[in-house]
């Protein structure tokens, strides 16, 4: 229960950030947070989701990954949107080792290009 309290912490500041699905705005973010079998923990993220009158970004789900590995295929596909600059060493330590090629420069803006502008996303800078 612990780490779903945490979870606005973790969504301010993610490990790593993939583009979603390609039928609507989304992101699939990987937390530093385990869950309690000590997997690392993956949050859905649905972007601008029309809520009656409003457009919210929706947590659709938040599960522990079993094999973080299966991320690489992401990176290789291009869909890696951000890294942390506690990336690559907190990323080591769940066991995932990102290639050099393919992934954003340390110190790079924390607003990626699919998020509204600050103040209508949940990732700011």
């Amino acid at each position: 229960m612990a780490a779903i309290d945490q979870l606005p912490e973790e969504l301010a500041d993610p490990l790593l950030v993939f583009e979603g699905g390609k039928d609507f705005p989304s992101h699939v973010i990987l937390t530093e947070r385990k869950d309690s079998n000590g997997k690392p923990i993956l949050v859905a993220l649905h972007l601008q989701k029309r809520e009656g009158r409003l457009f919210v970004n929706r947590i659709a789900s938040a599960y522990g990954k079993d094999k973080v590995q299966s991320l690489l295929g992401w990176v290789e596909e291009g869909r890696l949107r951000y890294q942390s600059n506690r990336s690559p060493a907190q990323v080591r330590l769940i066991g995932l080792q990102l290639p050099q090629s393919g992934t954003p420069a340390q110190g790079q803006s924390r607003i990626l290009p699919e998020v509204p502008a600050k103040g209508k996303g949940l990732i700011e800078s």
